[in-house]
């Protein structure tokens, strides 16, 4: 957990987030709550970095990592298909 823990310091969330959710709808440990802006429990988080990856907008950073940076996607698996897998 002390990894984990350590990798949720370096995730931000910027200003172009606009609370769409998709981050705590695709978190498979609902570690993500939407508030004013989405707020992690480091708690639950198992670093599988959903969150960071399909963020529509790109607001979830992490230090030193440039925002224009590509996000992976599996070639396989869709946003679809993870939040119904979520849901099932």
């Amino acid at each position: 957990t002390h990894a984990i823990s350590l990798l949720i310091r370096f995730i931000r969330i910027d200003k172009t987030c606009n609370n769409c959710g998709i981050c705590a709808k695709v978190c498979p440990k609902n570690a993500i709550t939407i508030e004013d802006k989405p707020k992690y429990d480091k708690k639950k988080c198992e670093n599988c970095q959903a969150c960071f990856n399909y963020c529509p907008n790109k607001s979830h950073t992490m230090v030193r990592l440039r925002a224009h940076k590509l996000r992976y996607h599996h070639p396989n698996i869709s946003l679809n298909d993870l939040l119904k897998e979520k849901n099932s």
